[in-house]
């Protein structure tokens, strides 16, 4: 049955990522993003290759931009992230975005809108079980963000119950996403903004 459900995971997966994986570099926890690369990027949680983000080729360009970007993409146990993300989240995946000397490209925990000229793809994988262990409601969960303190449901994030398996198509990236039961966040959000900040996703 686990295997079953690791195939059927990975096909949806698969189907998300617009060319063959073949096709792309593949990395695990970190990867170099080279401006105008012909080639995307899949880089793959460590933890759980499942949870994964996928660069396109060409996504990263312009002028005045650093000559690559390093991605950190992993996931942590959920009392590791910033409160009160512990208090409703059963996953949580911290990714971070780098200039190449080290310069945070992540102002205000999400990336600057036109950072990326094309969307880039994410998958966020949860264990069933895990989620069942912490009284959650397969039905009720949905794809959180965290910005200063207030857990904010991302509603463009697609759930595949039977996969488990939430994805998503944005230009901007934040910091920390975390699966949750809707019924748990403490604070009634705007689906559609983190903060003060309006998100892009198409």
């Amino acid at each position: 049955m686990h295997r079953l459900h690791s195939r059927l995971a990975l096909a949806t997966v698969l189907a998300l990522i617009p060319v063959s994986a073949a096709a792309q570099n593949q990395a695990y926890g970190t990867a170099w993003i080279q401006r105008d690369a012909p080639v995307g990027t899949i880089v793959h949680a460590p933890g759980d290759t499942l949870c994964l983000v996928g660069f396109p080729a060409f996504c990263y360009g312009g002028m005045m931009r650093p000559d690559s970007l390093f991605c950190t993409w992993r996931t942590t146990p959920p009392d590791s992230a910033p409160a009160p993300m512990p208090s409703y989240c059963g996953v949580v995946v911290h990714c971070e975005i780098l200039g190449d000397y080290g310069q945070m490209m992540m102002p205000g925990h999400m990336t600057s809108p036109g950072l990326f000229s094309v969307p880039v793809s994410l998958a966020i994988h949860y264990d069933p079980a895990v989620m069942a262990a912490r009284g959650m409601d397969p039905a009720k969960l949905v794809l959180t963000t965290w910005i200063n303190g207030r857990p904010t449901v991302v509603a463009s994030a697609i759930h595949d119950q039977q996969a488990a398996l939430f994805t998503l198509s944005t230009t901007q990236l934040t910091e920390w996403y975390g699966v949750s039961d809707s019924t748990d966040l403490a604070t009634s959000v705007n689906a559609g903004t983190w903060g003060q900040i309006k998100a892009t996703y198409r």
